[in-house]
């Protein structure tokens, strides 16, 4: 008989999208048993169809879009503190348990689960390529370029007073991201960008960082879409994106400074004027580190953050203070004794004083930071050598575990009320656990970087516009749902119909 007659007498009877079904069946429904009965992971809690497949973390991400951080509170309801949430991770919500998984580097090897310093997976190449970048933001080096954030605080008052003159509506997304862009331009590649004095001011920036922020889910889930934009040339993205051209400008600087520095045996004395002219000095990095296109995702990454987590910091403790004039008045009469005179005044103080000094703006700005989350995401972290003990739970090497910024800050345990913009919830006897759940930066070896230059910039914002002398500003059309986080692209964003945190500027005493 002819051994090709059985199959034949299948394809006759299923046909080609039975003889289909029936081999992805083959091949399937011995790994989803796997995944239920045999993993590693498959006794520990959460949903049987997590457990099979990363769709269903995809599904509230992708399809709902941004929506896994509301789901995965429901999870830890329903199944405790500790949760499987895709077929490879866990996701633990207990305060009391971030410094375990978020590590110092000399406690444990910590891996991520490459591009950037801060998206480098294994531990030892991460701690080499973040290396170089933390003089300059160490608290003491943000001390040495402070002037650069004064100088641009100046320039924001200038601004904002020229606008009340009009008294315009204008919207402070906008500025913020203006502020922060001019910031980091200057401190990383010696360059005005000029976004505070456009008309619109970071607008365009704004815009592009919106809409790259919008689209790293896709990334998460589909890493080949990286690949596939960097066989794109960088021309033509810079011309199908308004607001690129700031970006660019980073590449430029990076390619003139490895020019200068080709012959150079030496580190020159001017070093220190940038980020990149520092890490491109002679001995430093590495020949295989020291390539533009990966200096250009640290410049990515970098100017993600200032004109994404930073101004988001800022519009929201903004918000909060402009809603509750209660808040308004106590902060303006903090600020009265440091900043009366500002800028006119022979001294000013630093952003350490500010921030040592001040009780009451110390706790607005944490309340800022609280409620702006830094990444709502559960940031997974690999322990590669040694098992990770949760209770009676076992977390074997090699197994992604997260948690997550949005239950760490909303915990109503630690934080009564928590979505309440509350600064007296930092004053006096409070709860120690608040400080253990407070982690706007991640911790460990892998925090923010930019940590010290973020405090710096909200310390000086927030003191230049409401002291007392500045322009007073009104809300204007926006309400909290237009400011308060709802969707989670990495970044935590507000609704995707917002327009944006809008005020009207009038004249100091105006208003």
């Amino acid at each position: 008989m002819d051994p090709l007659l059985p199959l034949l007498a299948y394809y006759r009877t299923l046909g080609p999208f039975g003889i289909l079904s029936a081999a992805v069946a083959a091949y399937y429904l011995p790994l989803v048993i796997y995944r239920l009965y045999f993993h590693p992971l498959a006794r520990f809690p959460g949903p049987k169809l997590a457990a099979v497949t990363g769709w269903y973390e995809c599904y509230y991400n992708l399809v709902k879009g941004g929506k896994f951080f509301l789901k995965l509170d429901d999870l830890h309801k329903r199944y405790g503190p500790i949760i499987r949430i895709n077929p490879h991770e866990i996701v633990i919500n207990d305060p009391t348990f971030y410094n375990e998984v978020y590590v110092a580097g000399n406690t444990r090897r910590t891996e991520l689960y490459a591009g950037s310093h801060h998206m480098t997976k294994n531990h030892e190449h991460h701690r080499r390529r973040r290396k170089p970048f933390e003089p300059f933001f160490s608290r003491a080096g943000i001390d040495k370029i402070e002037h650069v954030i004064v100088n641009e605080a100046k320039v924001l008052d200038a601004r904002l007073k020229e606008e009340s003159a009009a008294q315009n509506v204008i919207n402070l997304d906008y500025v913020f991201a203006a502020f922060n862009g001019d910031i980091v331009a200057r401190i990383c590649c010696e360059m005005e960008a000029g976004l505070m004095k456009k008309p619109e001011f970071g607008k365009d920036l704004h815009d592009l960082v919106g809409r790259l922020v919008s689209r790293l889910p896709f990334v998460v889930y589909f890493p080949q879409l990286i690949s596939l934009a960097m066989k794109i040339p960088t021309p033509l993205l810079l011309s199908l994106s308004p607001g690129a051209g700031e970006w660019n400008m980073f590449r430029e600087h990076i390619n003139a400074v490895k020019q200068e520095t080709l012959a150079s045996t030496t580190i020159p004395e001017a070093s220190r004027s940038s980020v990149f002219r520092h890490v491109l000095s002679p001995g430093v990095l590495p020949p295989s580190e020291a390539s533009t296109e990966r200096l250009a995702n640290e410049v990515l990454a970098i100017l993600g953050a200032a004109v994404g987590a930073t101004p988001r910091a800022l519009s929201v403790t903004v918000y909060h203070i402009l809603a509750d004039r209660k808040i308004r008045d106590q902060l303006r009469e903090e600020l009265a004794g440091v900043m009366g005179g500002w800028p006119e005044a022979d001294s000013a103080p630093t952003w350490q004083e500010l921030e040592r000094g001040l009780p009451f703006l110390r706790n607005v700005v944490k309340e800022g930071l609280r409620l702006s989350y830094g990444t709502l995401r559960h940031l997974p972290r690999v322990s590669p050598d040694t098992a990770i003990q949760y209770n009676e739970w076992t977390v074997p090497p090699g197994i992604p575990v997260g948690m997550s910024g949005w239950s760490m800050h909303t915990n109503p345990d630690v934080f009564p009320n928590p979505l309440a913009f509350n600064p007296d919830r930092w004053v006096g006897d409070y709860d120690p656990r608040m400080n253990k759940s407070y982690v706007p930066f991640s911790r460990g070896s892998r925090s923010c970087l930019g940590m010290n230059l973020a405090y710096a910039e909200l310390y000086w914002a927030v003191a230049v516009l409401f002291r007392p002398g500045a322009p007073d500003f009104e809300l204007f059309e926006t309400r909290d749902e237009d400011v308060s986080v709802a969707v989670d692209f990495f970044v935590p964003m507000p609704r995707t119909d917002s327009r944006g945190l809008r005020i009207m500027v009038h004249p100091a005493g105006g208003k």
